[in-house]
């Protein structure tokens, strides 16, 4: 009854048998298995011979139960090697249904590949979208510092210009009271310039006067006039 199911079982009779010949004093394994230690992989010959062995020759088959675990070899395996009540409807059954063939179907996947060739053109261009509205969003976000620096700069010259505005709003200021000062002074001329030209006018009047009466206008007379 070769199996795969039985085969770490196999394989751990084989290490029992190999380090039983290795002790002192040598535990020697069965006749039939002793030839079996020199090799290093089991042919399926060799498992159906070993499981013979494991079969018919019970204190093998207990030695090899006491190295076992079930974690070991399995559920079924150990069943074989301890043979508890009902122990052969067990492992037939277990080796039955494992050595059974599998049914292979071959399931269509045309509609699950092109759902996914779908969905997979589908995330491209979303993703596309993506580079390109992060793209976007760059190209505005740099905009928005351009501008920011222009305002900035704007704001600068801005306050530039008022302070010049303000420094020439006192320059006009200075200019017109210097102007204003200018007129008044101008106006105080003309006014002097005029007394004196209505003093010249009284003076030469007299003078006139007094030639035509045979007198004559002193120095004297005109400085008196002009005090």
């Amino acid at each position: 009854m070769p199996s795969e199911l039985l085969d770490p079982m196999l394989d751990l009779a084989l290490r029992v048998a190999k380090r039983g010949q290795k002790k002192k004093p040598p535990i020697a394994a069965p006749a039939k298995v002793q030839p079996l230690t020199k090799l290093s992989k089991l042919p399926t010959k060799a498992k159906e011979d070993l499981f013979a062995i494991l079969d018919s020759d019970e204190d093998f088959r207990a030695r090899v139960a006491e190295a076992a675990t079930e974690a070991k070899i399995g559920r079924t395996a150990m069943m074989f090697l301890e043979r508890p009540d009902g122990w052969k409807d067990f492992v037939d059954t277990m080796v039955e249904a494992a050595d059974e063939p599998l049914v292979e179907t071959t399931p269509d996947t045309s509609a699950i590949e092109g759902e996914l060739a779908a969905v997979t053109a589908a995330l491209a261009e979303e993703q596309r979208a993506r580079d390109r509205a992060e793209g976007a969003r760059s190209k505005l976000e740099s905009k928005v510092t351009n501008l920011e620096s222009q305002l900035v700069a704007t704001k600068s010259e801005l306050n530039e210009l008022r302070m010049q505005n303000d420094e020439l709003t006192d320059q006009r200021h200075r200019a017109v009271r210097e102007l204003k000062h200018t007129e008044d002074v101008m106006n105080r001329h003309i006014a002097e310039r005029k007394r004196l030209e209505a003093l010249i006018g009284t003076m030469t009047a007299a003078q006139l006067t007094t030639s035509s009466v045979g007198g004559e206008v002193t120095g004297a007379e005109v400085r008196t006039a002009l005090d």
